[in-house]
């Protein structure tokens, strides 16, 4: 769904697993769309996750790079393209919810 707020357009994707292997937000495992020229991007966990979400670079690594994000956290990203973010879950099926402000 897509809400325009004044000058700027809040845009959510629908919920995706995170498995143990590294995805790029943008890939069709993520939210399958490149969202460039953004403002923020808001991921958060599922508050039923078993395990938690490490969010990085092309590096990111389950338990040792990036930033972890546990069940039912939030992370608030002021970045401005999909491309530069990776997930990786601790354990496969970890369900994600993104939204991205433009």
């Amino acid at each position: 769904a897509t809400i325009g707020i004044g000058s700027t357009t809040f845009t959510t994707y629908p919920e995706f697993d995170v498995d143990t292997t590294a995805i790029q937000l943008n890939s069709s495992d993520g939210i399958n769309s490149i969202a460039t020229g953004c403002k923020e991007i808001i991921i958060q966990s599922q508050a039923d996750n078993t395990g938690y979400v490490m969010i990085g670079d092309d590096d990111v690594v389950a338990d040792s790079e990036g930033i972890r994000i546990n069940a039912g956290d939030t992370l608030i990203l002021p970045i401005s393209a999909t491309p530069n973010v990776w997930l990786r879950g601790s354990a496969n099926d970890q369900m994600i919810n993104v939204s991205i402000i433009f």
